[in-house]
């Protein structure tokens, strides 16, 4: 049986990812729309300074939730 249900909290690390452009970004909104609609919550976390800055450039730091670790991302601190 397949399980559909959607998660609470999606936690996406972003450690190993150097360059995000739009279709990744757009990527990364769709999700939180989804997870939004269904009631969870979508964090991201250990971004490398350049993706951070692309995310501070477009003005997404202010609609995800950012955390520095995975641990801080898991416990929604």
């Amino acid at each position: 049986m397949l399980n559909t249900a959607q998660p609470k909290l999606l936690v996406i690390n972003l450690e190993g990812v150097s360059f995000i452009d739009s279709s990744g970004l757009g990527l990364l909104v769709a999700a939180r729309n989804s997870v939004d609609k269904s009631g969870g919550k979508l964090h991201l976390c250990c971004l490398p300074a350049p993706v951070k800055k692309t995310f501070d450039q477009t003005n997404l730091t202010n609609y995800f939730s950012i955390f520095a670790t995975e641990q801080d991302a898991l416990r929604g601190a």
